[in-house]
């Protein structure tokens, strides 16, 4: 199983960001047990690009989450 976290800098410098986004989109699509974990909504630090301390936890739990999920039988 492959889990690719979404990117989602909030920053005016990541100019490609949309175009990232739904390449990782087509990625799940098209590689064999891939699942992209969202990343929306999580909390960030000051800079608008890295996890707070929050959102690193809840990270941790999308991952985790995801892969209980298709990891059963």
């Amino acid at each position: 199983m492959f889990l690719v976290g979404q990117i989602n800098p909030e920053h005016p410098a990541f100019l490609m960001t949309d175009n990232i986004r739904h390449q990782q989109q087509r990625i799940q699509q098209q590689v064999p047990n891939t699942v992209l974990i969202s990343t929306d909504g999580l909390g960030k630090m000051a800079d608008r690009i890295h996890y707070d301390a929050q959102g690193q936890l809840q990270l941790g739990k999308r991952f985790a989450q995801a892969y209980i999920k298709r990891a059963k039988p």
